[in-house]
């Protein structure tokens, strides 16, 4: 059993409703690396699977690829949400609770990736990074971050998971979240089986999805997502060896994860808010005892990356997309381009470090360089 406390600590996880009652002019970051930025994005059918909605129908995935690209002379950039019905959707959902203004401001942004445009040449194969969302969240509220790893020469292709998000379907289908009877624990493992599923279509060169497949560096396989999506990450390695290295941005170890422990090189990155939010001394203890307690099971690197300042949704594009004075309200008073600065600087460094067997690179130097993270190595 989890202590009262620890519960308080992650029912801070959720949104805070006053976060959105106000207007914001959206503005993404620009990606860090130093290619330009394509993107792709496919309908994957599973029909071993049934939708968890309507059972007439097999489990439809819309899976969104970004990838370094050789150009972008001659491309359209990408909207921010793809389909416009999303946003319809998304206004009738109440979504997140953030407010209609804000939602319809999203409605003509760019971001600085160029639809269909070419993959590099070289490298001939390219490390893979899947990525799972939070619970109720689009996989459109996370692209600065999956842009700048794949701007930094990674192929990252972020899923939306049937009933666990907001996704449209290409004959306008609506997919709405809603909870599982087993609850947390069942969505984790059916986003596990959904990223398995859609990391063997894009390994199939016969598939569309496939399109990059010889490209793909099998070899060198990661996974990381947000809260709900950041469980099923860590949970991927139980049931799928692919995958070499995992990372969770802020979220709860559910599934099998307290019991099995973690099976593959792991990054932890939690939230700290600053004032006014305050989480007591006895609520971080406990924190970082579960996590502690769950390393110990297995002989495995593992590391958690604690960031000053960030809110649950530090680790998204929410910070750019809403008054720095509403997120400070809860608890985000680090300024949005340094918490993104710092969270794809981690991300890339960790994933980098283990799919080349960099064993000379030390994640705890990153602190050196911020010092509104306290990082801590826990191997077994």
């Amino acid at each position: 059993m989890i202590s009262s406390s620890i519960h308080l600590l992650f029912s801070l996880l959720l949104c805070f409703p006053s976060l959105w009652n106000s207007s914001h002019e959206p503005n993404l970051p620009r990606p860090s690396g130093r290619y330009p930025v394509g993107t792709a994005i496919f309908h994957l059918i599973d029909q071993k699977r049934k939708d968890p909605i309507d059972s007439t129908r097999w489990r439809e995935l819309m899976v969104q690829i970004w990838y370094p690209a050789s150009s972008q002379q001659g491309f359209s950039k990408a909207p921010y949400i793809p389909d416009s019905a999303l946003i319809n959707a998304m206004l009738n959902e109440e979504y997140l609770n953030i407010s209609p203004r804000a939602v319809e401001s999203w409605r003509n942004l760019l971001t600085h990736s160029f639809l269909e445009a070419p993959i590099v040449t070289s490298p001939r194969l390219i490390p893979l990074v899947l990525f799972s969302h939070g619970f109720g969240v689009s996989r459109s509220n996370y692209t600065s971050i999956l842009e700048d790893l794949a701007s930094n020469g990674f192929i990252v292709a972020a899923i939306d998971h049937p009933a666990s998000g907001l996704t449209i379907l290409p004959d306008g289908h609506v997919i709405s979240f809603v909870p599982d009877p087993l609850g947390p624990d069942g969505k984790t493992d059916a986003m596990i089986k959904d990223a398995s599923f859609v990391l063997s279509a894009l390994l199939d060169k016969d598939q569309e999805a496939g399109r990059f497949a010889k490209r793909i560096d099998a070899q060198r396989i990661g996974m990381f997502g947000h809260s709900l999506g950041g469980a099923a990450a860590l949970g991927i390695g139980r049931v799928d060896h692919r995958f070499r290295a995992c990372a969770n941005m802020d979220g709860y170890p559910f599934g099998r994860i307290p019991i099995e422990g973690l099976h593959q090189p792991s990054l932890m990155l939690l939230q700290r808010p600053g004032e006014p939010i305050h989480i007591s001394d006895q609520m971080r203890f406990e924190r970082d005892s579960l996590w502690s307690a769950i390393i110990s099971k297995q002989r495995t690197d593992a590391y958690i990356a604690t960031i000053k300042g960030t809110s649950h949704f530090s680790f998204s594009d929410l910070p750019f997309l809403v008054p720095d004075s509403l997120m400070i309200r809860n608890g985000a008073t680090i300024t949005p381009q340094l918490g993104h600065e710092i969270v794809t600087h981690i991300l890339r460094v960790f994933f980098s470090k283990y799919f080349n067997d960099a064993k000379d690179v030390s994640l705890e130097d990153i602190a050196k360089i911020y010092p509104d993270v306290i990082f801590e190595r826990l191997a077994h």
